[in-house]
């Protein structure tokens, strides 16, 4: 930050009272630079020299001899930096009454020194809240994020000083959000990659499995393995990327052959699927893991025969997916953890991928305005609400919304 300060506004201040008095005046810094003078042989700019001056600055009154004639000089203090010298012929102090004369200068003194004083003052007052914002910028611009600015007025300066701090603090929450939704990106996709680790050699076993066991008509293995295949086969697919509602349905439909072969056909399915969205997009196994959990936790249990409905529609900009069944159903206060299980391990499961890995990757993915819901009846049903934004164009990605996170 660099003021500058016309000298001609400080000599000013004093010039008539060194004219009337045949006086030599000027101001120097703590480095015996001139600030300002009305005597053009010292100048403006450059160190004062004359060593008997000098030597007795911290004087405030004392007479010099001169070849000239004897000088009267008077050092005032301005301020810790400045000190204002008058040089003035005792020839003219003594030329009408001593003592008025001396008041009258030192009156005129202390009034100059005033004034350069709270020019000085002004100045400083302007200067110090500007370096004190420059040096909190610049702490934040070099990483330092928990900068901030001291807040102590009701100038402008403060006021830029406030809504720098407002700014940091949000910029903190943004990245602070940021990095919480990679954290939880890296992890989802560890997890998407470790379920890709075997399929390829197993789709490639059951392929000639399958293969086999239609040479020798046995159907039902047939069927069984080829629905494995597909299942394998959607699950060696990159996470990231949407697939159409009819491929989720179809990949779903081979889920369910197997279970139902698992089961010994204890159970029946009805899709209810609205023919208008089976070409919007939709992540991979969203509805699988939610199947999963109904027939295992709801239908397998149950010692009655088991009927999931599963249902799809769109409303109010959304698409919207109900799957409900009839089994041993959950108690509520259970609901918050199983909004939290990431991973769920047991026999029969095709993915391990538990109900709150699906609602964090659809929050994740779309924004907190979407997930799951859940509502269930002890010994009655259990019934899950997926809510899916409506996406009706390929995406080769899909961009993370951190932002609403």
């Amino acid at each position: 930050m660099q003021m500058t300060i016309d000298e001609e506004k400080i000599r000013s201040i004093y010039r008539e009272l060194s004219t009337n008095m045949s006086a030599d005046m000027f101001v120097l810094d703590h480095n015996n630079i001139v600030v300002s003078s009305v005597n053009e042989s010292v100048k403006v700019g450059e160190p004062f020299t004359e060593k008997d001056i000098l030597d007795r600055l911290a004087d405030e009154r004392y007479v010099l001899h001169a070849a000239s004639g004897d000088k009267m000089v008077y050092n005032r203090k301005i301020n810790n930096n400045w000190v204002l010298v008058s040089i003035i012929p005792i020839a003219y102090l003594r030329a009408d009454a001593e003592p008025v004369m001396n008041h009258f200068i030192f009156i005129g003194l202390i009034g100059i020194a005033f004034g350069i004083a709270i020019t000085a003052i002004v100045s400083y007052s302007i200067i110090s809240p500007i370096k004190r914002t420059i040096v909190g910028i610049r702490r934040f611009e070099s990483g330092n994020l928990d900068a901030r600015l001291k807040v102590d007025g009701n100038d402008e300066v403060t006021v830029l000083a406030r809504q720098f701090n407002k700014m940091a603090t949000e910029i903190n929450g943004l990245l602070e959000n940021v990095r919480q939704a990679e954290r939880q990106k890296r992890t989802l996709e560890i997890q998407a990659l470790q379920a890709q680790i075997n399929p390829h050699f197993l789709a490639n076993t059951l392929n000639m499995i399958s293969f086999i066991a239609g040479m020798k008509n046995e159907n039902a293995i047939v069927t069984l393995v080829n629905a494995i295949i597909e299942l394998l086969r959607g699950s060696m697919k990159n996470d990231a990327h949407l697939h159409k509602v009819s491929e989720e349905i179809a990949l779903l439909k081979n889920y369910i052959t197997i279970q139902d072969y698992r089961l010994m056909s204890k159970f029946d399915v009805v899709f209810d699927v609205d023919p208008e969205i089976e070409n919007h997009l939709i992540p991979r196994f969203v509805l699988q893991p939610i199947v999963e959990n109904a027939i295992i936790h709801g239908i397998e249990p149950s010692d009655r025969r088991g009927r999931i409905a599963i249902r799809g529609y769109q409303l109010n900009g959304m698409m919207v997916f109900e799957i409900t069944d009839n089994g041993v159903g959950i108690n509520r206060s259970e609901f918050p953890k199983i909004m939290q299980e990431r991973k769920n391990e047991g026999k029969g499961r095709f993915t391990g991928i538990g109900i709150g890995n699906v609602n964090s990757r659809i929050k994740l993915l779309f924004g907190d305005q979407y997930g799951l819901e859940l509502d269930s009846e002890e010994k009655e049903y259990t019934t899950v609400i997926i809510k899916l934004p409506v996406k009706k164009r390929e995406e080769n990605r899909v961009q993370h919304h951190a932002g609403g996170r």
